[in-house]
């Protein structure tokens, strides 16, 4: 049976919060005085540090839009210690392959990244248009992890 654990991105992307941020009367000053008064592990570190205890980690996302949760998630992959996959809600089933294919290319050029990806938005999702740079920025940087993890498995 998997251990799965689920965590909010929301609370680990936003990172450390300081009590000099919380003004006035605040609602949430216990919490962020408890943040700032204990030594607690990062938001990356506290995702890695579970896949010890757990198979499975389900970050919950915030609003597409917003960018701090896909810059953790790719954090956390491009971390030697990660050995694992990556599921999203964005796409559709249909260009997973199409996916799968991009980010298992090997040495494209800039602009060649560039176009597949364009590509791939063009159909990521049934709307016309997908607005979001998310995704992409999501699937670049796990392409270039990728790269990068290939050059130094044949330097070695």
């Amino acid at each position: 049976m998997y251990r799965i654990i689920l965590t909010l991105a929301a609370v680990l992307a936003s990172g450390t919060v300081t009590a000099r941020q919380v003004q006035g009367n605040d609602s949430i000053r216990p919490f962020v005085e408890y943040l700032a008064n204990n030594n607690l592990t990062g938001p990356k570190e506290y995702v890695l540090k579970s896949f010890e205890t757990y198979d499975i980690i389900i970050l919950s996302e915030r609003h597409h839009r917003e960018l701090t949760q896909y810059e953790l998630i790719t954090e956390i992959v491009k971390d030697p210690g990660f050995h694992g996959n990556v599921y999203t809600e964005i796409g559709i089933f249909n260009i997973r392959d199409r996916i799968r294919s991009f980010l298992t290319k090997e040495g494209l050029t800039k602009d060649e990244k560039e176009k597949e990806l364009v590509q791939i938005y063009r159909d990521l999702d049934y709307q016309p248009i997908w607005e979001n740079y998310n995704f992409y920025y999501l699937l670049s940087s796990i392409y270039d992890i990728n790269q990068g993890r290939r050059r130094m498995t044949r330097s070695c």
